[in-house]
Parts: structure tokens; C-alpha cells; sequence
């Protein structure tokens, strides 16, 4: 059924989704006018074919850059889902500022592309299920701390695996999402697996370039103190973003970064 309803800014007239679907409405403008009392005629306006058509190509660009990983968002990549009139149309959003080419750090050669201020739902890194506790067949200290490790990443975005028997199970248990690009990792010369989830690095790699803009060297416990990013966390950013070439270690603890 529908409703008119007053609001501050003025009259809504409301229906359902159901009332909408049935009747082939679609969102777009409608004159009301008065046949006679108790009856009231909706006159569809007429469409400019060209606002139609960028109407739907925007719904689909910003449906794209808003479900699609960060890996298909990269530029060179992203276009290659678009058709040529809604590479045109990309170009168009570009200059509107509705779409923005954003660089996790300034070491990156290609950007990605986004939706300006949007708060992205993040790609969910498909973790495992952790495994119940058995009472029957305990479980040895190892397989516990690799529970410890899953928990942290899925909770913190990051975790730090120590030991040869933890990087290789850690990295068996989360290669699907590795694959994917929802989560990156890396193995250091100290023989331990950094990792972390695509939002924890984009995050954190806001906050180091931010802070590396007023200094070009810092401790690892200044820069994890000033960014509000724990000891632990930055260690990993630390160890993902020198093997990007953002930053180098001059010494155990002291980061550079690199213009």
C-alpha cells in the first residue's frame, strides 16, 4: 500500500518494494497530478537516454570497486573488466573526483583504484576454522600456538610465526587467501613468517608515510609509539614494506624510509 508521508524537507510519497517490482517503477522522477478527487495520476518523466546510460555504467564501475580485491583494483588491471564506453565513463569519474587512484605508499609504481572516503566493506580473508580441543587426544603445544597465530590474524590483522614448522603450516592454512590477495606474507633471513591481512598493510602503511613525512629515520619503538601501531605490528609492516622498498633497516631496529 502506498503512503504519503510529511516529512521536514516536505511530502514522500512511499511504496514498497514489492508495490515497485510489480509495477516496473524504477528510480527516477515522476509528476503527480489530481484527475479528480480521490484519484491521482503518476506520469513518469521522460529519461534522457545518455543520463541512463551513465547511470547504469556508474552502478557498475562502483559496484566493481566496491566488491572487487585490491589486486583486480590496481591500475592496469581494473580496466580490463571494463568495456570501451566505460573506460570513458572511468576517466569522466576521475575528473568529478567520484573515483580516485590512491597509492599505498609513494614506492608503488601503480595505484589503485577507489571510491573516495568510501569505507570499504574488506575483503574477509577466508581463515580456517579453528579446530575444537579434543578431550580425548590432547593437543601438542605447537598446533595450540598455531591456533594463537589464526586468532591474531583474523583479530589484529597480522601475527608473526616463529619457527619452520609454524611459516610452512601457517602459510598451507591461509594459501587460498594468500592466492587471493587478502592476505601477504613474507619470510625474513631471521627465519620467522611475517604476516598480515590487505587492510592491516593499507592501514599501516598510511600511518608510517604519514609520520616519515617529518623524518626520515626512526626506532621501531618511536614509530610503533607515534603511529599507535603495536611493537609487534610494526615489526610485520616493517618486514612487508622493505621487501616493497619503502624502507630499509640501517641497523637491528632503525628504519628509513625511503622517498
Amino acid at each position: 500500500m502506498a503512503k504519503l508521508v510529511k516529512q521536514s524537507s516536505g511530502w514522500i510519497l512511499s511504496l514498497s518494494s514489492s508495490e515497485a517490482q510489480s509495477l516496473g517503477l524504477k528510480e527516477r522522477e515522476f509528476d503527480l497530478h489530481k484527475a479528480k478527487d480521490g484519484l491521482l495520476v503518476l506520469v513518469e518523466k521522460p529519461v534522457d537516454p545518455i543520463v541512463e546510460k551513465n547511470r547504469l555504467m556508474d552502478e557498475r564501475i562502483f559496484s566493481l570497486l566496491e566488491k572487487k580485491r585490491l589486486s583486480d583494483r590496481v591500475e592496469g588491471n581494473f580496466e580490463s573488466l571494463l568495456s570501451k564506453e566505460e573506460l570513458f565513463r572511468l576517466k569522466e569519474l576521475l575528473k568529478l573526483g567520484q573515483v580516485e587512484l590512491f597509492k599505498l605508499s609513494p614506492q608503488y609504481k601503480k595505484a589503485v583504484y577507489q571510491i573516495p572516503e568510501l569505507v570499504e566493506p574488506k575483503p574477509v580473508p577466508k581463515f580456517p576454522p579453528q579446530q575444537t580441543k579434543q578431550v580425548v587426544v590432547p593437543r601438542n603445544a605447537e598446533e595450540l600456538e598455531l591456533d594463537e597465530l589464526v586468532v591474531s590474524l583474523e583479530k589484529r590483522g597480522f601475527a608473526i610465526a616463529k619457527g619452520e614448522f609454524l611459516a610452512k603450516r601457517l602459510s598451507e592454512l591461509l594459501s587460498d587467501s594468500i592466492r587471493a590477495g587478502e592476505v601477504v606474507g613474507i619470510r625474513s633471513f631471521d627465519g620467522n613468517f611475517y604476516i598480515a591481512t590487505t587492510e592491516f598493510l593499507e592501514s599501516g602503511s598510511h600511518k608510517f608515510s604519514k609520520y616519515f613525512s617529518k623524518q626520515k629515520t626512526s626506532t621501531l619503538q618511536e614509530l610503533s609509539q607515534k603511529t599507535s601501531i603495536p611493537l609487534d605490528g610494526g615489526r610485520v609492516l616493517c618486514e612487508l614494506l622493505k621487501e616493497d622498498g619503502a624502507l630499509i633497516e640501517k641497523r637491528k631496529d632503525l628504519i628509513q624510509w625511503i622517498d
